[in-house]
C-alpha cells in the first residue's frame, strides 16, 4: 500500500468511528507522520511511495486506537505545551492550553518578587507546569507534589529530558502532607482535580475512558480540593505571597467566595479564549511585625 492510499483508508475509518474526530484526514496524516517518522509535507510530495508492511501494521493499529476514542497524545507519546514537548501516559492528563494561561500570568508576577522565587505545584501531573516555568524563569526554584508515583516517574522523565534537575524537586504528597511546618513560598499554584459528579457522567469518551479519573473528579460538587487549598495554603506562601488556581469554566463564583472566607486579598481573574473565568490570583495578607 502506498502513503495516499493509506491515509484515505485511515482518514475513512477515523471518519466512521463513534469518537468525535472533526478533521479526520489531518489525524490520518499525523498518525501516518509518526510511524515514518516524515513531516506531513513529505507525506503530501510521496503520496506514491510504497509503505512496509510494519509501517503499514504500525499505523493502522494507531488509526483503529484513534477510532476507539485515544487521544492522539497517549497514541503519539507526547504532548505541545508552551513550545516545549512533554511525555504523556495514560497515567497523567494531558497538558491543555487553559494551563498556559496560568503559566504566563505566573510568569507575568514573578516580576513583584526579588532574587530567587521559590514555587510549590500542588498536583504535579507530567510536570508540564513546572518545567514551563523553570524554562522561561531561571530564578525560580520549584517543588512539584502529586499523590501519584507514576504520575511522578512521567515527571521526572519530562523534567530530565528537558534539563532543569537542578531547579526542580518532586515529592510523593496529598496536598501539602509532605510539607515542614516552617516551609515558606513565594507562590503556590495548581491546576486540581474540578470535574463535579454530574459533570464526569458528561465527559467526552477521550477523556471519560482514557485519562486518570483521581486527576479529574473533584468532589460532588468539584470544589473539593478548592477547600483545602484555599484554607491552608496560606501557612505555606510568605507575607504577600500569591496564590494561583486554574478552574472549571463554570467554578468562579464559587472558588472567589471560599477564597473570601479564609482571608485572601487582591483577587483576580484570567478568562480564556471563550471569555470563561479561568485562572484565579490571589495574595496571602501583609503580616505586620509586633514587638
Amino acid at each position: 500500500m502506498n502513503i495516499r492510499d493509506a491515509l484515505c483508508a485511515g482518514a475513512d475509518q477515523l471518519s466512521k468511528c463513534d469518537a468525535d474526530i472533526s478533521v479526520p484526514h489531518l489525524e490520518a496524516q499525523i498518525l501516518l507522520s509518526a510511524v515514518v517518522s516524515k513531516p506531513k509535507e513529505y507525506l503530501i510530495a510521496y503520496g506514491e511511495e510504497t509503505l512496509s508492511q510494519a509501517q503499514c501494521e504500525g499505523y493502522f493499529e494507531s488509526v483503529c486506537l484513534r477510532s476507539q476514542g485515544m487521544p492522539m497524545a497517549y497514541i503519539l507519546g507526547y504532548k505541545e505545551f508552551m513550545n516545549l514537548s512533554f511525555f504523556v501516559d495514560s497515567s497523567v492528563l494531558i497538558p491543555r492550553d487553559d494551563t498556559e494561561i496560568l503559566v504566563r500570568c505566573m510568569l507575568e508576577k514573578a516580576a513583584f518578587f526579588s532574587g530567587e522565587i521559590s514555587v510549590l505545584n500542588l498536583g504535579t501531573g507530567s510536570g508540564s507546569i513546572e518545567v514551563a516555568l523553570a524554562k522561561n524563569n531561571p530564578p525560580m526554584r520549584i517543588i512539584g507534589v502529586d499523590n501519584a508515583p507514576a504520575a511522578l516517574a512521567v515527571a521526572q522523565k519530562n523534567i530530565s529530558f528537558h534539563d532543569v534537575s537542578h531547579r526542580i524537586t518532586l515529592h510523593e504528597s496529598d496536598l501539602f502532607s509532605c510539607m515542614a511546618p516552617d516551609a515558606a513560598f513565594d507562590m503556590i499554584c495548581s491546576n486540581p482535580p474540578y470535574i463535579s459528579h454530574e459533570e464526569m457522567k458528561q465527559l467526552p469518551v477521550d477523556v471519560a475512558r482514557y485519562e486518570p479519573q483521581s486527576a479529574l473528579y473533584g468532589g460532588i460538587d468539584g470544589l473539593d480540593f478548592y477547600r483545602r487549598i484555599a484554607a491552608e495554603a496560606q501557612k505555606y506562601l510568605r507575607s504577600e505571597g500569591m496564590l494561583f488556581l486554574e478552574i472549571g469554566s463554570s467554578q468562579s463564583s464559587a472558588v472567589m467566595q471560599l477564597l473570601n472566607t479564609h482571608g485572601w486579598r487582591n483577587t483576580e481573574t484570567l478568562c480564556d479564549l471563550q471569555g470563561h473565568i479561568r485562572v484565579l490570583v490571589a495574595q496571602k495578607p501583609k503580616e505586620t511585625q509586633h514587638g
